[in-house]
This record gives C-alpha cells, sequence and structure tokens, in this order.
C-alpha cells in the first residue's frame, strides 16, 4: 500500500528527460513507485490532472543561515517550491559550523537545510580580523586544521569571497584550505575577488588552486559586472569553457541584470578588511580616501541613480521600499551621493549600511545567455535581513525559479525540462545529494506541482516581496509544505551533514 498517489501528471523527472504521463506512488517519505498505478491501494490520493509534477528545488546558493530562527523561512521557500537550502556562500556564514547544525537541528524547518564552511569567519578564529593581515605560514596550518573540522562536523564544501576578513587572505593561504576541501571530498566555492574590471584574473585565481589542489571547483553567481567591462563576457566565456575541459567546474546564476550586496561593498577592501571602516570614517582624512573610493565605482559600475538602497535605520527616507542613492542624498540634504553613503554606513552599527540593489550591474543579454547554457545551475542568491526575510528586498529572493520556469515554458517543453534540470539534479550532483532533484524510484518524495497556465514570477524591484503564480503544492518526503497557497511549517525537515 501506498501513503499517498499522485495521479494524471505531466512528470518532469529533473534529469532532463522528455516529459511523460503517469502516476507517483509514495511511501515513507520517498518515491516508491512512478508510472501508470491504476487503481493501486493508497491512504490518500490526489488527483492532479493536467498538472506538471517536478522535483523540489534545490537552492545551492543563499543566506539563509543568517535568518535560520525565522519561523517563516520554511514556509518561504516552500511558496516557490524551493525544498532544499544551502546557506553559507560567499565565505561570510557561521563561525561554527558544528554548532549552527546542531541548532538546525532543534527547529522545524519545513525543507532540507545544509551549510557551507566559510573561510572568513573561520580564520578570524585564528588570524584577528583587526591586524588587518595574511596568515603566517604556523597561522595557514592552524586555518587549515579549522577549516577541516569544519568541513568534519558536516559543512558541505567550502566558499570563499572578498567580504570582510576573507579579503585578507593571500594565495597561499587559499592554497591550503583547498587542499582541506579536497582531501574532504567537497567543494570550493568561490564568490570570486573580483567581478568586474578584474574579474578575469579573479576567475584564473580560483582555476589555480583547483589545479594545484584537484579540488572541484564552483563559481558562484557568474558574472561581468559594470558596463565599462561587459566587453569581458566573451573571454570569459572562452575562459570557462577551457577550464571545463580540464577541472570539475561548475557555476551558478540567478536570471537578473541587477545585484545586491552591501551598500559598503562600494568602497574598496584597504578601508573595511580589518573591521575599522567606521574607525577610518571619522578620520578626516581617510574619510576623504574613502569617499574618493565610492566615486571609482561609481565610474567603474554605476552611478548613484542605479543604487537602490534599503537602509531602514535612516529616519530621512520617505516611505517604504527602496529608494535611490541619488534622490536619498537630495532628500537628506547632501550634495555629493558618495558622501551620501558614507553617512549612511557610518550610522549602521555593524558598518554596512544595509543591503543595496545595483540596478543594470550585469549586461541582460549576458544573463540570458548564462541561464541557458547546459551547465548553468539556477540560484537566487537569497539575502534576508537579520529579523526575517526584508519586505524591500531584491526580487530574487521571490522570483528566481518561477522566472526562469515561465520563460522557458513558454519555449518548448525540451526547454522547460531542462531548467528544470538546472534547478534539481544538476543542482543536487554538484553536492552529492543522489535522492534528491529527481523523480525516480528510491528517491525523497520532495515535489512540487505546477500549473503552467498560471506559472509566472511576479516580484520586481519596484515591489520585490510578492510571491510567484502557479506553484500549486509542494510535498517535503511526501508530506504537503505548501497547500492552498499556505506555506505548513509543521514539517521537521532535514538537516544535511556532508
Amino acid at each position: 500500500m501506498f501513503d499517498r498517489i499522485l495521479t494524471g501528471l505531466t512528470i518532469m523527472d529533473g534529469l532532463g528527460s522528455e516529459p511523460f504521463q503517469g502516476d507517483i506512488g509514495i511511501r515513507d517519505g520517498h518515491i516508491a513507485a512512478v508510472g501508470s498505478l491504476g487503481d493501486a491501494e493508497c491512504k490518500d490520493r490526489l488527483d492532479a490532472q493536467g498538472k506538471v509534477v517536478m522535483p523540489g528545488i534545490i537552492d545551492i546558493h543563499t543566506h539563509y543561515d543568517l535568518c535560520l530562527g525565522w519561523d517563516g523561512l520554511g514556509a518561504h521557500c516552500a511558496k516557490q517550491g524551493v525544498t532544499t537550502v544551502i546557506g553559507g556562500n560567499c565565505g561570510i556564514g557561521p563561525e561554527d559550523v558544528g554548532a549552527h547544525l546542531d541548532a538546525a537541528e532543534k527547529l522545524k524547518l519545513g525543507l532540507r537545510y545544509g551549510i557551507l564552511a566559510s573561510h572568513g569567519p573561520i580564520r578570524s578564529r585564528v588570524v584577528p580580523r583587526v591586524e588587518g593581515r595574511a596568515a603566517s605560514k604556523d597561522e595557514t596550518l592552524l586555518i587549515y586544521r579549522e577549516v577541516e573540522r569544519a568541513l568534519e562536523q558536516g559543512a558541505l564544501g567550502l566558499s570563499w569571497g572578498p567580504y570582510h576578513s576573507n579579503s585578507l587572505a593571500d594565495e597561499a593561504e587559499l592554497l591550503s584550505v583547498t587542499k582541506a576541501a579536497k582531501n574532504a571530498g567537497k567543494p570550493f566555492v568561490v564568490h570570486r575577488r573580483c567581478e568586474g574590471k578584474d574579474g578575469l584574473e579573479a576567475t584564473r585565481e580560483a582555476f589555480r588552486l583547483a589545479e594545484q589542489t584537484g579540488v572541484r571547483v564552483h563559481i558562484s553567481h557568474l558574472k561581468i559586472a559594470g558596463r565599462k567591462h561587459w566587453q569581458k563576457f566573451e573571454e570569459l566565456m572562452t575562459l570557462m569553457e577551457s577550464g571545463a575541459r580540464r577541472l570539475d567546474l561548475g557555476f551558478d546564476v540567478y536570471p537578473y541584470e541587477g545585484s545586491l550586496t552591501y551598500l559598503a561593498a562600494m568602497i574598496p577592501s584597504i578601508y573595511k578588511s580589518d573591521g575599522r571602516l567606521l574607525e577610518r570614517l571619522a578620520d578626516p582624512a581617510e574619510r576623504a580616501a574613502i569617499i574618493h573610493g565610492i566615486h571609482g565605482w561609481f565610474a567603474d559600475r554605476q552611478g548613484p541613480d542605479d543604487i537602490l538602497v534599503f537602509a531602514r535605520h535612516i529616519e530621512e527616507r520617505s516611505g517604504s521600499g527602496a529608494q535611490n542613492l541619488a534622490s536619498l542624498a537630495e532628500e537628506m540634504g547632501v550634495q555629493d551621493p558618495a558622501e551620501c553613503a558614507a553617512q549612511i554606513i557610518e550610522r549602521d552599527p555593524e558598518g554596512n549600511g544595509g543591503w543595496a540593489a545595483y540596478r543594470y550591474m550585469m549586461n541582460e543579454s549576458h544573463v540570458q545567455e548564462l541561464c541557458g547554457r547546459s551547465d548553468a545551475i539556477i540560484a537566487s542568491d537569497a539575502v534576508p535581513e537579520v529579523d526575517g526575510m526584508a519586505e524591500d528586498t531584491h526580487p530574487r529572493a521571490y522570483g528566481t525559479f518561477a522566472r526562469v520556469l515561465s520563460q522557458a515554458s513558454k519555449k518548448s517543453l525540451p526547454e522547460f525540462s531542462q531548467a528544470v534540470k538546472k534547478m534539481t539534479s544538476s543542482a543536487a550532483n554538484r553536492y552529492g545529494l543522489q535522492k534528491l532533484g529527481r523523480i525516480e524510484k528510491g528517491c525523497q518524495a520532495d515535489l512540487v506541482i505546477l500549473d503552467l497556465n498560471e506559472l509566472q514570477d511576479c516580484a520586481r524591484y519596484e515591489e520585490p516581496s510578492v510571491y510567484p503564480k502557479g506553484i500549486d503544492s509542494v510535498f517535503l518526503g511526501g508530506e504537503f509544505v505548501f497547500k492552498d497557497g499556505q506555506g505548513l511549517t509543521t514539517i521537521q525537515g532535514q538537516v544535511l551533514r556532508g
């Protein structure tokens, strides 16, 4: 007897196969049968005639570790068809992987959750960030051991990026920790040092580390950033294709031309990597240098009209939602938008300035090309506020997957099938999650039922916190986590330990 049978479905198996008509039998949280099940005995039968079923979406690039205690996290994900997430990306996750996963075990997350070992906070246990320097030879060995321990505690891989103390690591230190990832059989996930002017060299650096250690390397949110540098995109594609021939190489991408990060990202690392940015802003000479650095960003990436600020701690803001930096400067009575940015940052106790969306950071045609590549993995890079998902955030936190699926479904069923693969089995394979991301006998019954006639992403920069249409129902281990328009958070879920 089956616990549940889903009937009358068009099945997208997550492997890129041609869709087929059939039923799915679920028993003990797993897919027990796929095919024509007729009148087979079951405890519950759901007739989904005319609907499409696909595996639960696996979002391998998130920052949901920052809001693990948010009661609405599971429902937020389920409303998008997401059943598995991986946090700790870009080198800015939890300091103690073991304690973090133990805490996650105690929560009813309503999803499957994994974490990466984040290089920055781990290295800061050995080399205090405030010292603002590279590690010595002896310290590099200690950092290796700390990373090794985090991987042994269940981290699914090692992440690194340009944020905070990560940027203090030299290539020798990174070579050491990538050896730890290689020895553990886990990937090295890289937010490159630069994605604009020096994006090609930053990509080559990641490749050098992989070549010397044999580690699997994964490039986060692949892009060329800034109009001034878009002409380098074809060279980046050539570089990636060359790398794929000799390395175990992967990448993820989100389907938007705008990025999101801290407002302080505009400031050169030399002024902030040691955590002393607020101190420097208080010094007139150093403040002038920082303002000059922000103007350098305007010239290199985009100007203040295209930077949408979400700083809730700024009382002068009119209304809620994002506001571009140029208009916010006017409201605050600050003539120079760079000085306005500095004032917003220094009012933030964390010295980050809150989140900001950077419109037109990428060329839309480049984004579409990356999303269309057969080797792409679609991921949201979703970033929450500290107290839960921000109402004023990037639309990728709500619309990434529906956006890609709806666009593909309008082209052809084969394209739609490939889009499904890019967010299910391809994502699972990158982390060795062989029982996830596919509709096959023996796999976890994490499933999403879609109504293709209704499927549409609804989140926009002007109104980002809008969930997609067309997600009919979502199952985690054969149990509903989304039904009748409501996300359910009573399911325990699973902590994934590598």
